[in-house]
């Protein structure tokens, strides 16, 4: 998913409504990902931390790239912005991938 549209970010799947500084929460790419992305309330601090679990828990958080997106609300409400972290891979995913993050 290219996440630079308000309905491309709002279309990414979340469980986790409402998070602040200090939130962790995990997810799990699918295999054939060819971008990742994690969006969230520009209000908050950047990613703090991103561990690959089957990269040997290597701490990746590094290789996403920070964007900057006006997100409309439903029914065009007033824009607020989104910090939109997207890690690209060489290749599309192999193998499903996890990753523990934290704000």
């Amino acid at each position: 998913l290219s996440a630079n549209t308000s309905e491309a970010v709002r279309s990414l799947q979340s469980d986790l409504l409402g998070p602040s500084n200090n939130t962790s929460f995990s997810f799990v790419a699918p295999i054939g990902a060819t971008n990742i992305a994690i969006a969230y309330p520009g209000s908050l601090r950047d990613l703090e931390s991103v561990v690959h679990v089957e990269g040997m828990n290597a701490e990746i958080v590094h290789q996403f790239v920070r964007h900057i997106f006006p997100v409309a609300g439903l029914n065009d409400f007033e824009p607020i912005a989104y910090k939109v972290f997207v890690l690209t891979p060489v290749a599309p995913l192999e193998s499903q991938a996890t990753f523990n993050c934290k704000i």
